[in-house]
């Protein structure tokens, strides 16, 4: 299942109904000095989609093709070498 939020910007009602997926608008946040606002939107879209994980997409991820290599982990990214945290 697809679910699309969005924060104040474009509205994707039309998009939903023609490819049969979620949408809510939501009011803008600044999620950059409290995490709340973001949390519960993906709470809100997992109980929506009756699903326990999510996939978020940040607007500058493109999709070309299928899933090839399957997550192992509960949280990830790209490992970089000599990366640190801390």
């Amino acid at each position: 299942p697809i679910y699309i939020m969005s924060d104040g910007g474009h509205r994707f009602d039309a998009l939903c109904s023609l490819e049969g997926c979620m949408f809510t608008i939501c009011p803008p946040a600044n999620d950059r000095w409290h995490p709340w606002p973001f949390m519960r939107r993906m709470y809100d879209a997992a109980v929506a989609l009756k699903t326990e994980y999510l996939i978020l997409l940040e607007p500058d991820v493109t999709i070309h093709g299928p899933i090839t290599r399957h997550p192992t982990h509960d949280a990830g990214g790209l490992h970089v070498k000599d990366r640190q945290f801390g």
